[in-house]
């Protein structure tokens, strides 16, 4: 990798400057401009807004200082992190002459934007020597009617990381096209998206470039125009392209001096409805490309299209288009010496010497990965004083493991395999913040010292009394205390009960004919060359909703509400944006529990819990709601993406699986669990555990259940690695920590199975596939071919 600087990690908390660079459009929609604001602080971010990105004046030279008053504003304040465009346009290409590259290179961060902001991508890139984002901007997908799409989301986080990850294709599309001034009231439809489509099979590796098709020729023949030798393109065509514009600017690509030296080349997806055949345009792709001993894709998720990819500029990867379809994207860690080898550099060409400008590396470059919150995926922020601070004597603290901290963030299995072979009681890790504790017969002793408390109504944090938004946090944390799981009370215990009755193993079998015929849909409709994943969350999602009787938008409900409830949850400190989050979501299941009230709607879980003269307000009744998503869909959706592992690996599990007694296939699977199971608590005074001295509000993981484990009761345990047997389990429906999806995931696991492996190709599902879940608080699943062996 030549000399580039990479940002730190877009993180919640970070300040956010919002410009418009290339036109005026900001101005006609307000309202947009607003939504993709609150949006934007909903998401977790402090937003900002430049002082002229309402400007009404038409894009022109006469308007140039103000632009560039507003980004140079963004690169010279410290206190910002990322410049996002609020839209493209038609004119960045004025602001490149004067753009101070000094300050921007004295102060790297992000900028986040497409379309005609790619003149601007290219500055940075080439200029500069500053990595930035090719991805969303403020109106279009953070404006939209109902927020940003989660896909678009989690890929911008994910395209700021420093380690290595695989671009992951978004299983869904948007063609509804709307005009702004008379139809900005409706949340777009999504369909399903296709997969990839591979034009020239191939692997290449190198740099990658994403850019808008139009905007990167106008800049051929000027001192603007990139290096393309030894690097990846990306580009996209816009909405507003002809078919024979978009025709000609291919040719025009192909005739550039360097085309024939790329390494991979990409089209993005191009937009329906604005009279554009896509197979016209890529019959043309694979003409211009024939010469070339490359990998050439389309239809990938970026540009013109929602939801859309983000992508870093300068980021190492590799693209590899295989004949049967498939197609990935797989980018290097960053700082990873693989990324910066000779071997990997494009060649210098004739006369280029002054374009690379040799940019050292800041201080902020450098610094340590920040945690990514577990469950959402996104970004932990650092510490600012959030809650007790802990103690730090030396004798309070484990020794170091040098190699765990980096593994407890991209392998937390072999780094809790290290910690649980030390045999400490333990181990406490700087960067998280957190005591991890492994060994079961400990977990089990923090389980029940009640000191150890289970993240229920917690105090308001010092650091936020009397601090504006404190209000929002103290409502979420009474509305944590509602949780089935987290409360004492006798009529949260009487829920308790009726929920286990309502997801009980006989309940379950009366649907048995309803979730084969669910789960055979399923499996005909999936992409069976998508992570397995992608497979195993529809069915738990059609599982709860035959439970229930809910429909899909119903479950989808309640998954984003738990979502957004869970991620303030699993942060490290009380989050006011991500508690008025969470609150927003609430607000909308209580909103469909009123509705539903009112039309006299009743489900089965409404049914068992009068039947047991529950009576529950609507904030407690979403509490239960949400108990039943953690506590069924998910539990089930990890066991069943175990179980197809475990299959793909197990020479007897496909015994079985032929002479389809699946009932004891699942026993098998289970008894190979390949999932890591959490408790996160909070240690409620200063705490003597074992020679350690836990501080009073300080994290304490426990590892409730072993991948693969011997546990006698709940007592006992034996090294990972052994089969777990018929013996209880801490996490999986057993002890204090109850998974309601103890009772049906046999059943549910059994026809999904069956429906899964009754088509040759379901063994296409790619199960190996990295799941990049968080560490904590939700299921991580390890690769179990080492562990199973062919007598097994």
């Amino acid at each position: 990798m030549r000399d580039v600087t990479f940002p730190p990690p877009l993180a919640r908390g970070d300040r956010i400057l919002v410009v418009s660079l290339s036109s005026n459009t900001a101005s006609r929609f307000g309202q947009r401009l607003r939504r993709g604001v609150r949006e934007l602080e909903r998401s977790g971010f402090e937003v900002r807004l430049g002082a002229h990105v309402s400007d009404s004046r038409r894009p022109g030279l006469e308007t140039v200082a103000t632009r560039l008053a507003d980004l140079h504003h963004g690169f010279a304040d410290p206190g910002v992190t990322a410049i996002v465009s609020a839209i493209g346009g038609w004119a960045s290409h004025q602001l490149l002459d004067s753009v101070d590259l000094e300050l921007v290179r004295a102060n790297p961060k992000w900028f986040i934007g497409y379309s005609d902001t790619s003149s601007f991508h290219l500055l940075l890139s080439e200029r500069a020597g500053l990595a930035s984002v090719y991805g969303p901007a403020v109106l279009p997908q953070f404006g939209e009617v109902g927020g940003v799409r989660q896909y678009a989301l989690d890929s911008l986080l994910q395209a700021t990381r420093r380690e290595a990850y695989e671009a992951s294709w978004a299983d869904t599309r948007v063609d509804e096209r709307l005009r702004w001034e008379t139809e900005d009231g409706v949340r777009r439809a999504e369909v399903r998206a296709p997969a990839p489509v591979v034009i020239r099979e191939g692997v290449g590796r190198g740099e990658v470039l994403a850019l808008n098709l139009e905007t990167l020729m106008s800049h051929a023949g000027t001192r603007y125009w990139p290096r393309l030798s030894g690097r990846i393109l990306l580009v996209e065509i816009s909405d507003s392209a002809l078919e024979w514009q978009a025709l000609r600017l291919v040719h025009q690509l192909s005739q550039q001096e360097e085309f024939g030296h790329l390494r991979g080349l990409a089209l993005g997806r191009i937009p329906r409805g604005i009279g554009i055949d896509a197979g016209t345009v890529l019959k043309r792709l694979r003409e211009v490309t024939g010469p070339l001993a490359i990998p050439v894709v389309a239809d990938l998720p970026f540009g013109h299209v929602d939801p859309i990819m983000s992508i870093a500029l300068r980021r190492t990867a590799e693209l590899t288009a295989e004949a049967g379809g498939r197609v990935s994207l797989r980018f290097d860690a960053l700082g990873d010496p693989l990324a910066d080898s000779p071997a990997d550099r494009p060649a210098d060409r004739p006369g280029d010497g002054a374009r690379d400008v040799p940019v050292a590396r800041p201080e902020a470059a450098a610094q340590p990965e920040r945690f990514a919150h577990p469950m959402s995926g996104t970004p932990r922020p650092p510490a600012h004083g959030h809650g007790p601070a802990p103690a730090e004597p030396a004798e309070a603290r484990c020794p170091a493991h040098g190699d765990v901290d980096g593994l407890l963030t991209t392998d937390p299995y072999r780094a809790y395999s290290m910690l649980w072979a030390a045999g400490e009681a333990a181990t406490w890790h700087e960067p998280t913040r957190s005591w991890y504790v492994t060994d079961p017969v400990h977990v089990r002793e923090m389980l029940t010292d009640r000191r150890f408390v289970a993240r229920g109504a917690s105090p308001l944090e010092p650091a936020l009394v009397g601090a504006p938004g404190a209000e929002a946090v103290e409502e979420l944390e009474a509305f944590l205390g509602c949780w089935p799981v987290f409360s004492d009370a006798p009529v949260q215990r009487t829920a308790s009960q009726a929920l286990r009755r309502s997801f009980s193993r006989a309940r379950a079998e009366q649907l048995r004919p309803a979730f084969r015929t669910a789960f055979t849909g399923i499996v005909e409709r999936a992409d069976r060359h998508r992570p397995v994943a992608t497979f195993a969350r529809p069915v738990s999602e059609a599982m709860l909703s035959l439970l229930l009787g809910l429909t899909a938008d119903e479950v989808d409900l309640l998954r984003s509400m738990t979502a957004a409830t869970i991620g303030y949850l699993s942060n490290d400190g009380q989050d006011v944006a991500m508690a008025r989050a969470a609150l927003d979501r609430i607000g909308e299941l209580e909103e469909w529990l009123a509705e539903r009230g009112s039309r006299g709607g009743q489900d089965w879980l409404l049914t068992e819990l009068d039947a047991a003269g529950v009576e529950l307000s609507r904030r407690e009744l979403a509490a239960v709601y949400m108990q039943v998503v953690t506590g069924a869909l998910d539990p089930t959706s990890h066991a069943l993406i175990g179980a197809l592992r475990f299959v793909r690996h197990s020479p007897q599990a496909r015994a079985l699986a032929a002479t389809g007694d699946f009932a004891a296939l699942v026993e098998l699977c289970l008894g190979h669990d390949t999932g890591f199971h959490f408790a996160p608590r909070r240690s409620g005074c200063p705490i003597a555990f074992h020679g350690r001295e836990i501080g009073a509000g300080e994290r304490v993981v426990g590892v409730l259940a072993w991948a693969a484990s011997v546990e006698a009761g709940n007592d006992g345990g034996t090294a990972p690695g052994t089969p777990r047997g018929s013996g209880t389990s801490l996490a999986f429906g057993h002890g204090r920590h109850f998974c309601l999806g103890a009772g049906i995931a046999q059943v549910a696991m059994e026809e999904a199975l069956r429906a899964a492996l009754a088509l040759p190709a379901a063994v296409g599902f790619d199960v190996d596939a990295v799941e990049r879940l968080p560490a904590l608080g939700a299921s991580l699943y390890r690769d179990p071919a080492a562990e199973v062996s062919p007598e097994a």
